[in-house]
């Protein structure tokens, strides 16, 4: 009986969006960068535009912690620059790049929310990481499809 009614708790908890892994193949589908001014910029579209087969990628999250891109022939470039390591925290999403462990950066921290078969990850950035790149960045959101 109390395995049904874990089983029954945790089935609602993920049709609202709980209970879910960032685990599997996703679609890229929304990338938004806000900036401190309150100006957006729609990324997903500035790079569709500039590098048609991006639309074509999927972001791969292994059980295993690690996460890369599988892109359509013309974009191995993407692939190149994805290779990654991710760690699950409640919430919390740490993506450490090859670049992030050779500056002891610790990696790039993103809040998840999953609402049915997408996540939206937020990451809002530090005066540090805009002084480094030297903009004004508030924070991106980006939005993944499972496939």
């Amino acid at each position: 009986m109390k395995q049904i009614l874990i089983t029954t708790f945790c089935t609602l908890l993920y049709s609202a969006g709980f209970c879910q892994s960032i685990t599997g193949s996703w679609k890229r589908v929304s990338t938004t960068l806000e900036y401190t001014d309150g100006k957006k910029e729609d990324l997903q579209k500035t790079m569709e535009k500039g590098l048609p087969c991006t639309a074509g990628t999927t972001y791969i999250f292994k059980a295993n912690g690690t996460h890369y891109t599988q892109s359509p022939a013309g974009c191995e470039i993407v692939d190149k620059m994805s290779k990654a390591v991710w760690k699950l925290e409640g919430n919390r999403l740490t993506v450490t790049t090859s670049t992030d462990k050779k500056l002891n950066t610790g990696g790039t921290v993103y809040t998840l929310s999953f609402r049915a078969n997408t996540v939206t990850m937020v990451h809002v950035y530090t005066e540090a990481e805009n002084k480094e790149t030297n903009t004004r960045v508030k924070k991106i959101t980006i939005v993944y499809q499972r496939v």
